[in-house]
């Protein structure tokens, strides 16, 4: 337009009437919009739109998840749906028990007529998740490391959201470096090892929308 010499000049108009463009303009608009056939294509939502929306849907989900009755033990991990949407995880088998209470315990696995008492190898308690991170003595040397690498300055047991969060590495190490199948000193291993990959395979369907396996 400027090799053009063009010139160019801004001025308000009251109305359409008597505006050739202005005029055309709003005839086409009323004939859209008085079309039922006219399809609606949107290639651009505002960014302040989605943030409304996705703020909209966490407050949705926070709640659903406070009001659930099951999944005890995630949330004592998870406390908020923002603390397990800010941490990256690799899950494995082990850290999928501890976070879900779910096998490899034989409390769980009582539940289910797959052992035949509760108590740990350790005679000292219960085998739960619980006892087996912060006070069975069978895995009380792993578990002095891992205060020993958290630092001398945390309370132990320190919180379950706190382990899964800043000492993330650490914690899930100490988990890894557990040997629950030793820890049940059952003959039926087999049985049991087919029971915690269930479980695992459960869990995944949850978490990331995985196929759901078969148990036999």
């Amino acid at each position: 337009m400027m090799r053009a010499k063009w010139k160019i000049k801004f001025s308000w108009v009251k109305v359409h009437v008597g505006i050739f463009g202005n005029e055309m303009a709003d005839r086409l608009a009323k004939e859209v919009a008085r079309n039922d056939e006219t399809s609606y294509e949107y290639s651009k939502i505002p960014i302040s739109a989605l943030n409304r929306e996705a703020a909209e849907a966490l407050l949705k989900w926070q709640e659903q998840w406070t009001k659930a009755s099951k999944a005890e033990a995630t949330k004592q991990y998870f406390p908020t749906v923002q603390d397990r949407i800010g941490t990256k995880i690799q899950l494995t088998a082990k850290l999928t028990a501890v976070l879900t209470g779910h096998g490899k315990t034989k409390a769980y696995l009582h539940r289910f007529n797959l052992r035949d008492n509760t108590k740990c190898i350790c005679n000292e308690g219960d085998q739960t998740m619980d006892h087996i991170l912060f006070q069975c003595t069978e895995t009380r040397k792993r578990r002095d490391l891992l205060k020993l690498q958290l630092g001398a300055r945390r309370t132990w047991p320190a919180s379950k959201l706190e382990l899964i969060t800043k000492p993330k590495k650490v914690f899930t190490e100490y988990i890894e470096s557990i040997d629950f199948d030793q820890l049940q000193q059952k003959s039926d291993s087999s049985l049991y090892s087919a029971m915690g990959d269930f479980c695992f395979d459960v869990t995944r369907v949850f978490l990331h929308g995985a196929t759901m396996p078969s148990l036999a």
